[in-house]
């Protein structure tokens, strides 16, 4: 290698050691543990890096994302609300005395009782979902 080629590679391999010093230096990761450590440097820098990137006080797409969480969470939060209201209304209409079911089931065997099941409503042969909501409500009665 010739004098020229070694000055221009030591000078070029100067200009990324200045580089990544002042680089650790704006971004408050220059130590003198990395001052002569270039790995360790680099590795301070892309932490640091990592960490502003994650901080939604400082990064635009880490607001974004944080801002879609706390939404789907308030839609999580009322879907559950809306669940929870619509299993007391279903808890409603199937609050059953055992003792009447298992000796008169067809008391439970309304018109509102089969409706809440919206699977067994239009399409099907009222008299067919009677007798398989009897049949049901037998089987419960019965301990099955």
């Amino acid at each position: 290698m010739t004098d020229a080629k070694l000055t221009a590679a030591v000078t070029e391999m100067l200009r990324w050691k200045d580089a990544v010093i002042d680089a650790g230096v704006v971004n408050w990761t220059l130590s003198t543990e990395n001052k002569d450590d270039p790995r360790k440097a680099i590795n301070d820098l892309l932490c640091q890096v990592r960490l502003e990137s994650l901080d939604p006080a400082i990064s635009k797409p880490a607001a974004e994302w944080r801002d879609r969480i706390e939404k789907a969470e308030a839609e999580r939060d009322a879907l559950i609300a809306q669940i929870e209201g619509l299993r007391e209304k279903v808890m409603a209409l199937f609050t059953i005395d055992w003792t009447v079911l298992a000796n008169d089931p067809k008391k439970y065997l309304t018109d509102e009782s089969i409706n809440c099941c919206p699977w067994l409503r239009p399409s099907h042969d009222p008299e067919k979902v009677r007798d398989l909501f009897y049949a049901l409500l037998t089987l419960c009665a019965k301990g099955l």
